[in-house]
């Protein structure tokens, strides 16, 4: 959805948090609905695992929305949009790296050919 990138984009370019949140997940809506309709298409869908996973995002953005909008009543302070959304790209970031890092282990140790042989750099 481009979500991680283009909150952040949209702050430092000058946009309120509140619009730049809007905008970001109007866009991310966006982007799954379209990739939703090409599983369609390509017969590719899976009904259930589509249940399963809308009705956890639907939970999840209600509370969040709720708590958020409860929170920038309460506080008066539009940081704890940016807040959050630093919060999600430091979580990304670590979980990448964890994920990137025992794939990366495991095809070293099973010997797999990852795109290049540092026996071959100067041939």
């Amino acid at each position: 959805g481009g979500g991680i990138v283009i909150g952040p984009l949209l702050l430092e370019l000058g946009m309120s948090a509140e619009t730049s949140q809007a905008t970001t997940a109007l866009f991310v809506f966006l982007s799954s609905s379209l990739a939703t309709v090409q599983f369609v298409v390509l017969g590719r869908a899976m009904p259930e695992y589509a249940m399963w996973f809308t009705t956890w995002v639907l939970l999840a953005t209600i509370v969040g929305q709720t708590l958020i909008d409860y929170a920038l009543q309460k506080y008066q302070r539009s940081s704890l949009i940016v807040l959050s959304i630093a919060a999600i790209l430091a979580g990304s970031l670590v979980m990448m790296t964890a994920i990137g890092s025992t794939d990366l282990i495991a095809d070293i140790m099973r010997g797999a050919y990852m795109g290049f042989s540092p026996m071959n750099l100067c041939k």
